[in-house]
């Protein structure tokens, strides 16, 4: 049992990525043209921290993530000089259209700065911000 359990950590540590190369991201605030509908549909996921790959541009977090869409783009992987950049678009095929569009998300993540990082995104129309470490 202790082997698997040692094996089963090392997959784990080697499998995934570094924490060098994601962000660990808290919302601090938002605005919306339409704040009754966000409020209602988004509000309690607000406090659940976004990660963020670094490589791949993946997002995870139950209403801003990215990882069922079909397109993600990683703009800039940032560096000491310019921001991580991600855009993504769900892609959904409906009636038989190619790549019909669907959700769209942005975001971005000052990684120049020292310390925590600031970020900016933008869902489905609504912006909001925080910080990344």
């Amino acid at each position: 049992m202790k082997r698997l359990s040692v094996a089963a950590l090392i997959a784990i540590t080697l499998g995934g990525p570094s924490w060098a190369d994601q962000y660990i991201c808290t919302i601090d605030g938002w605005h919306s043209s339409n704040p009754e509908v966000f409020e209602s549909l988004y509000s309690q996921y607000m406090d659940e921290p976004i990660h963020i790959n670094r490589d791949t541009g993946q997002v995870y977090h139950r209403r801003f993530g990215n990882t069922s869409f079909n397109n993600i783009y990683l703009l800039n992987r940032g560096s000491s000089d310019w921001s991580f950049k991600v855009m993504s678009d769900s892609g959904r095929l409906l009636h038989g259209e190619e790549n019909f569009g669907g959700h769209t998300h942005y975001l971005e993540v000052e990684e120049f700065q020292v310390g925590e990082k600031p970020f900016t995104g933008v869902v489905d129309g609504t912006a909001f911000w925080g910080t990344c470490r």
